[in-house]
């Protein structure tokens, strides 16, 4: 837990695009929510600027627990492990993609075409044995 209220950085410069992007989703999720709710829980006869300011008093707190997550010792160790991970994978080529893309829809649209067939045919099964 001391790690979650520290001020030291777990293995600085390791992963850091990887804790970088998780850091700032964090904090962008986090107070999206908080904005969310400074709006739906606040009583009525507060203003809007009044709901704005406890949604941006709330920020600080959670940019602070978004930076601080990312340095806790398992998690900063598996973002590491992300960040190694990939820098590994092969990413396609333009071709490729194309290539893949197509088979993907092709094959989906195949799929919808077989679901299809098999709902008209047991929807006419079932009719003309008069459960439906």
């Amino acid at each position: 837990m001391s790690s979650l209220v520290g001020f030291g950085q777990y293995k600085r410069n390791q992963g850091r695009w990887t804790r970088l992007i998780t850091s700032w989703s964090v904090v962008l999720i986090l107070f999206a929510g908080a904005w969310v709710a400074s709006k739906q829980l606040t009583p009525n006869d507060w203003t809007e600027s009044m709901q704005a300011a406890l949604a941006f008093g709330l920020l600080v707190p959670i940019a602070w627990f978004g930076f601080r997550l990312t340095q806790y010792p398992r998690f900063a160790d598996f973002l590491i492990a992300v960040e190694a991970e990939m820098a590994k994978v092969s990413w396609p080529g333009r071709e490729e993609l194309k290539r893949s893309t197509v088979v993907v829809i092709v094959t989906m649209v195949l799929l919808a075409a077989f679901l299809l067939v098999c709902d008209l045919f047991w929807q006419w099964v079932l009719t003309a044995l008069g459960v439906r």
